[in-house]
């Protein structure tokens, strides 16, 4: 299905008339979707990334715009943490903290096995017992 626009700049013009005072979040594709808001209060634009699954991952990025307001993103994540979340608080960037750790350690997975260091199932026993868990 190919993206709308237009329904977009709807759906946030919308909100912005009818949400309450306040921060909102709103989720979108960063870059995209910030130029694209980018005459709707932008102090309330914010991105709250969930990880999934999450009831066993506390892990949200609270990701500001350029123009957020740093008291809407304190109060995002104040409410994140009254539901037993962890925020973590970050400026945009090309990639969320966490999945940057991701892709890092796929390439290192993917090297070792393209290369013969290891086999997939030394692989995994290493990672079953070398690697720290929560």
């Amino acid at each position: 299905m190919a993206e709308d626009k237009e329904a977009k700049k709807k759906v946030f013009a919308d909100l912005d008339k009818y949400c309450p005072p306040g921060p909102y979040w709103r989720v979108m594709h960063l870059s995209q979707h910030l130029r694209l808001c980018g005459d709707l209060s932008p102090d309330k634009v914010l991105i709250a990334h969930w990880y999934a699954p999450p009831q066993i991952i506390p892990l949200v990025d609270v990701v500001k715009g350029p123009k957020t307001d740093m008291a809407n993103v304190e109060l995002m994540a104040d409410i994140l943490r009254t539901w037993t979340r962890s925020p973590r608080v970050s400026e945009i960037c090309s990639r969320l903290c966490v999945t940057r750790f991701q892709i890092a350690f796929l390439r290192e997975v993917l090297y070792l096995l393209d290369n013969d260091f290891v086999s997939p199932q030394e692989l995994d026993e290493a990672a079953k017992w070398g690697l720290p868990c929560g």
